[in-house]
Parts: C-alpha cells; structure tokens; sequence
C-alpha cells in the first residue's frame, strides 16, 4: 500500500508561513483509542487568520497538513502500520481502488483550503471546538475514525513529479503508526471506523 522508500517528512512550515499565529508545526498525534477527526481546518475555523480559541486550539493540538498540492476530495485507507490519502495526480481510477487488505475509513473526504487537520478528540477538546466538529461531521464535511492507540506520524510518499514546480501535486498523505511500546500493530483490520 505505501513504498516506504518513497516517504518523505512532511515539509510543511506553518510557523515560518504564519509567523503571528500559534502554529506548532505538528508532525506526530498521539492517540489513546478515542475518535480522530479528519477534516479540512477551515470548516471549523480560520485557521490562517483568526486568534479565536478555535482557530488557536487547531493549530495547537491538531495534526495539519497542507503541502501537498490543494483542493481534492480522496479516501482514507488503513493497513496496519500505514493510514493512507492517495491524492497524487498521477493515481488513475483503479489507483484509487483499496489495496488488498485494507480498510475503507471513509470512501471520500474533500478539503477546499488545500490542508487538512487530524484531531485526536479527546475529553480535553474544548465544548467551542466540540460543537463545531460535530457541527461538520453532521454535514458530512468531516470523518471521525476510531484508530489504534500510539504515535502517528505525518509523511507524504513523494513521486517524481514531470516538472519541479509540480512536486506538491505528486504526493499520497500517510501517517504511519507506532503502537506504546514501539511495536507496529499487526491486528487484521486495525481501527474500527
């Protein structure tokens, strides 16, 4: 499902971009087994430009990624150990099959800021951030996945773009996981989504 010799560290620089905001520059979560949400950041609040305690718990506590070349609107795979966006232009139609064995987390999330935010959804999320979550998932605008406890990691599995100008657009998102204790999760199907 991924070429591991393709994964790259995701490049994105939020604090140098938006050096007045509170970005951290997060390219790991840890979860404890509760809900993750995936969604575009900007469905729930102007991250890019607002000082709200919304905007400012995404940039805090979320796992966003935004440079990987825009809008587009893909599913999620999980595999053990890879969760995996395939949003590389070069993917044709039957790219976008499941691979054997994994599993479908959703069929089709879409952003239209060109990032998105995976937010562990924990009982410390602030009732404000709450509301608007559920907000989005009740407009099918967001998907929230149960995934096994651990450290995910953010990469992209970089492809040789036809132009250097191009190399956003030629990359799937995966985060790989780590289970506590340094052990990759080998249970058929991995979370429940």
């Amino acid at each position: 499902m991924v070429e591991t010799k393709r994964l790259i560290k995701a490049p994105d620089d939020f604090k140098s971009a938006f050096p007045n905001l509170n970005f951290r520059n997060r390219r790991t979560i840890v979860t404890t087994g509760e809900r993750v949400v995936l969604v575009d950041p900007t469905y729930i609040a102007d991250v890019y430009n607002a000082t709200d305690e919304i905007a400012s718990f995404l940039r805090d506590q979320g796992l966003i990624l935004m440079d990987f070349g825009g809008d587009t609107a893909v599913p999620v795979w999980w595999k053990p150990p890879f969760l995996v966006m395939p949003i590389s232009m070069h993917l044709s139609e039957d790219d976008l099959k499941p691979p054997k064995g994994a599993k479908v987390l959703t069929e089709e999330i879409g952003c239209d800021s060109g990032s998105f935010v995976f937010l562990p959804f924990s009982s410390t999320v602030p009732s404000s951030v709450r509301n608007k979550v559920e907000e989005v998932l009740q407009k099918a605008n967001a998907v929230s996945m149960r995934l096994p406890a651990g450290r995910w990691t953010a990469y992209y599995e970089q492809f040789e773009p036809p132009q250097k100008n191009m190399v956003g657009l030629y990359r799937n998102i995966v985060l790989k996981h780590t289970p506590f204790g340094g052990v990759v999760a080998q249970r058929k199907g991995g979370g429940r989504g």
